[in-house]
């Protein structure tokens, strides 16, 4: 993302400084992974499990069956680490503790899911 080790501090100081104190920037750094994982478990499962069925499997049993879910998962768990502590907020609700995901998971913690009264995530 942004190499120290080159001499930005005296060719961009503002800049330099912004990106080194800030922390929104260096999230943006786990966005392009971030967004690959909820965007494949929602073409692939979205309309497809119900709630139900989501509350009882595992997403480990799911990537046992998924190569690409479980390269995508592994990464988005290590990426996770760095963010959760951000991630105490969602919409209306109370701040919220945040959560540590694992292959242990049952799946529906991984899934868009907003509408408690529909049957399919």
């Amino acid at each position: 993302m942004f190499d120290q080790n080159k001499d930005y501090s005296t060719k961009y100081p503002l800049l330099n400084q912004y990106l080194l104190d800030d922390i929104g920037p260096k999230m943006l750094y786990y966005l392009k992974e971030f967004n690959e994982f909820t965007k494949y478990m929602i073409e692939k499962y979205s309309f497809i499990i119900s709630r139900k069925d989501a509350k009882k499997i595992s997403i480990k049993d799911v990537q046992n069956k998924d190569p690409i879910l479980k390269k995508k998962l592994q990464n988005f768990i290590k990426l996770w680490k760095n963010l959760k502590k951000y991630a105490i907020k969602y919409k209306y609700r109370e701040n919220m503790v945040p959560k540590d995901f694992t292959e242990n998971d049952k799946l529906i913690n991984f899934l868009n899911d907003d509408n408690l009264d529909m049957e399919f995530i």
